[in-house]
């Protein structure tokens, strides 16, 4: 299975104060069960940048050379994306 930002950045778990693993991997799925319908309270645009970053793995710069826009403006796009995706999310976790 390939790995990509996503997995890299939660497969640590989200509650430093955890004590088994086994947590981590019930929150992992209910999260990878629960982020589809998640995405679609996103944008078109944010969904777009989302899916570059997390699932294709590409940098912030590539995605803003793909799209022709600013890197900052990527930057921003994704942060507000991550906000809106862990206000949706933060009860089913």
């Amino acid at each position: 299975m390939k790995t990509t930002h996503f997995d890299e950045r939660y497969s640590g778990g989200f509650d430093p104060f955890s004590v088994s693993p086994q947590d981590n991997s019930l929150r992992l799925g209910r999260l990878r069960r629960y982020l589809p319908e998640a995405m679609e309270d996103l944008t078109a645009r944010q969904r777009q940048i989302v899916h570059l970053y997390f699932y294709e793995n590409l940098s912030v710069s590539e995605i803003a050379r793909q799209l022709a826009v600013n890197p900052s403006s990527v930057s921003r796009c994704l942060t507000r994306a991550q906000l809106r995706l862990q206000r949706v999310l933060r009860f089913t976790l």
